[in-house]
């Protein structure tokens, strides 16, 4: 499920470069630390929000002080997360000088989440110096391997295979959309990251997103996507994994 993490003002209107969607609690949390940091906002008629599931977990007014019961800033430990998907825990606070460049290449690594990102750098710098190479593997994808991927062929196998399925799922399954239907799929999902992601939580995520998007609050409030939606349910599993790819590609 998606954590959607924004900013809004007391109109309802959801400042569109603001929007984060994630299925990664420790991203989510992250995100939504720093849109409750952003001190300029300070005093404004904005708020940020935290949901998860369409359901609110914070919402923190920026015109709010400390005490008051809508504001975040000094109790972001006690955000109750989902008890599937709290962050992990273990790690304590630092405080780092970094660029900003550092910090989106660091939430990069970390498929949304600046500190794990952070950890990841230095596990593969750690194995690089050691004359290593970094390749991190979900288990079932080390158990397709096998023994035999040891010496990287039967990778290559996987990755030239699957590149060959992809590129013919994908234009059965765009041939199913129209035009105007495509670009609706790219609004709904401009914000979800899927990065890092298990292809088995991907799958009917774009279903999710759209459906969630033409909500009131949503980027397509007041669109008509059932046709969308069903197109989008009727596809195979491999169709939908490559509408994945495709909007990874902008």
């Amino acid at each position: 499920m998606t954590y959607r993490i924004y900013l809004r003002d007391f109109q309802q209107h959801v400042l569109a470069d603001s929007k984060t969607h994630t299925t990664n609690p420790a991203a989510a949390a992250e995100a939504f630390a720093d849109l409750v940091n952003r001190q300029e906002l300070d005093g404004q008629t904005l708020a940020a929000v935290l949901s998860f599931k369409n359901k609110q977990l914070a919402f923190h007014r920026f015109d709010r002080h400390p005490g008051d019961a809508d504001y975040w800033r000094d109790k972001l430990g006690a955000i109750s997360w989902p008890s599937a998907g709290r962050p992990s825990e273990g790690r304590k606070p630092r405080t780092l000088s970094l660029t900003d460049a550092d910090i989106e290449r660091a939430k990069e690594i970390g498929q949304g989440n600046a500190s794990e990102g952070i950890s990841r750098a230095l596990a593969h710098q750690a194995l690089t110096d050691a004359g290593g190479v970094a390749v991190v593997l979900p288990q079932r994808a080390a158990d397709q391997l096998g023994t035999a991927g040891q010496d990287g062929r039967r990778l290559v196998d996987i990755v030239d295979r699957y590149a060959v399925l992809i590129a013919h799922a994908e234009r059965a399954a765009r041939a199913r959309f129209t035009p105007e239907q495509l670009d609706l799929l790219r609004a709904a999902c401009r914000s979800w990251l899927t990065r890092g992601v298990p292809a088995e939580v991907l799958l009917g995520g774009i279903e999710a997103e759209i459906a969630d998007a033409a909500l009131p609050e949503g980027d397509l409030a007041g669109h008509d996507v059932r046709a969308v939606v069903s197109t989008l349910a009727s596809l195979s599993p491999v169709e939908q994994l490559a509408l994945v790819e495709w909007l990874e590609r902008g």
